[in-house]
């Protein structure tokens, strides 16, 4: 319900500011949501709002709009845990900061692992899915399905894998 009411509102904001840029402030959408905020006359406030809401779910059925809340850009981070991935806007704005940081670690468990050649190996997490490769030869023996992993961010872009008790340094391939 908050979302369809949100989608209204941005809607209204589409249809009194013409679509150009996105600046610091947010998108001309929510702008114009908020420019209805300000009207006095109940009757031009409904129909302000009816003119966003319109314009938003429009941009949105277009595919033009997406509207995401805080868990699922969690879940995003999380599955590009050991990417270099920019800094994105939209995925910012909130006042918590520590919400909006890129996880320290990752626990989960193996779904697969297979020694590569002269010590190195390669590794897939059972979620969120991904794989992974030693950047350093290892003597870990081959551990099965379901082991305990911990991917840990560390310093200068550098990640390190914990499985069954021994670390290795790792990098994210897929």
């Amino acid at each position: 319900m908050f979302t369809a009411l949100w989608l209204g509102i941005a809607a209204a904001a589409a249809a009194q500011v013409p679509p150009a840029s996105f600046g610091p402030d947010g998108s001309q959408l929510v702008r114009a949501v908020q420019n209805c905020q300000s009207v006095k006359d109940n009757a031009a406030r409904l129909a302000c709002y009816d003119r966003a809401a319109g314009a938003l779910v429009s941009a949105t059925t277009r595919g033009e709009v997406a509207i995401v809340d805080r868990n699922q850009v969690r879940q995003v981070r999380r599955s590009l845990f050991g990417f270099s991935v920019p800094r994105l806007p939209f995925f910012s704005g909130s006042t918590n900061r520590e919400a909006d940081e890129e996880p320290k670690l990752i626990l989960s468990t193996l779904g697969s692992f297979r020694p590569i050649g002269n010590g190195f190996f390669r590794f897939t997490l059972a979620e969120p899915e991904s794989t992974w490769e030693s950047t350093e030869a290892s003597s870990v023996y081959e551990p099965r399905s379901g082991s305990k992993v911990t991917i840990k961010r560390g310093v200068m872009s550098s990640y390190f894998a914990e499985i069954d008790g021994r670390w290795v340094r790792v990098r994210r391939v897929h």
